[in-house]
């Protein structure tokens, strides 16, 4: 019997988790499940890209990552950042402990900082500028990134919907940002820029504007104008997952902004991000955090 121990939680400006694999104690995220491998390796994050980038530093232990046609170990200390819509996974050795924190800060939030950090931002997203995927934390900025990241992780974890913890929080979020800004930046041309960018843009736009409605492949193709079997295969190889799990990803990271709003109920919730069924929606919910959505938003 396993326990589980993660903390996780998704801010409007940011998706953080403090995640534990401790395999001599069988402590591990609520979500990790053994035999889910990649070369015979636990699986510690599936193949997946997003709109926003993805931080991960390792306080302890080692993560073995993969970032576009980069892998590499990753040891205490080293940060790794996934530039937006660049595919990345990881895996975890099945020895000993290891302690991550992952933050997926919200690009739209940080646009409105000024001008210039909204062209950054928009470069990164258009793949003209984008970050380094494994960032060695020299002296003398170890201690300061590390102190930023274990910071984050403990006002994540705390039980503080505060417009001071959010000011905290996102105060972390820039600093780690500007410092991935002067000193996390390739200067070499992105060999791993997706070709696919325009199916991408469109992709997203549609289902950012339309997850809370009834959707289907046949109906998202009808309204862009793809064959079906054309659709499915250029998504599965864009993305490295269907359609409709992708979308169900989507509405289930969506629904819990809803969840900060005391006036809907659970139920509420589901169909707001387009589940016509709550035992469904709970369903994938737990699939996906580890948690069910009773649990998730108590805390």
């Amino acid at each position: 019997m396993y326990e589980y121990n993660n903390i996780l939680k998704l801010h409007t400006m940011a998706y953080i988790s403090r995640d534990i694999y401790d395999f001599d104690i069988g402590s591990f995220p609520k979500w990790f499940r053994m035999e889910y491998r990649i070369n015979n390796l636990p699986v510690a994050a599936h193949p997946h890209m997003h709109e926003n980038p993805e931080f991960i530093y390792v306080l302890s232990g080692v993560f073995n990552v993969s970032v576009g046609d980069e892998s590499f170990r990753l040891n205490p200390g080293e940060l790794m950042a996934a530039s937006p819509y660049t595919e990345h996974s990881a895996t975890v050795a099945p020895i000993g402990r290891t302690e991550i924190i992952c933050v997926t800060p919200n690009l739209k939030c940080l646009s409105g900082c000024s001008n210039r950090v909204k062209t950054f931002i928009d470069e990164l997203r258009e793949q003209k500028q984008y970050f380094r995927a494994h960032i060695n934390v020299d002296k003398p900025y170890m201690d300061e990134i590390r102190a930023l990241f274990i910071r984050i992780g403990e006002l994540s974890e705390r039980q503080d919907d505060s417009v001071a913890n959010d000011f905290a929080l996102m105060s972390c979020i820039y600093e780690i940002m500007s410092w991935l800004y002067k000193h996390g930046l390739s200067e070499h041309v992105n060999s791993k820029c997706n070709p696919d960018l325009e199916f991408i843009h469109t992709v997203t736009k549609y289902i950012e504007t339309n997850y809370w409605q009834k959707l289907s492949t046949s109906k998202i193709c009808e309204d862009l104008n793809y064959s079906k079997s054309y659709f499915c295969a250029r998504f599965k190889k864009t993305f490295g997952e269907p359609f409709m799990n992708y979308l169900c990803r989507s509405r289930i990271e969506h629904s819990m902004f809803y969840g900060e709003n005391p006036d809907f109920t659970l139920s509420d919730i589901a169909r707001q991000v387009g589940f016509e069924d709550y035992c469904y929606f709970s369903h994938m919910f737990r699939r996906y955090t580890g948690l069910s959505p009773r649990e998730y938003f108590k805390k």
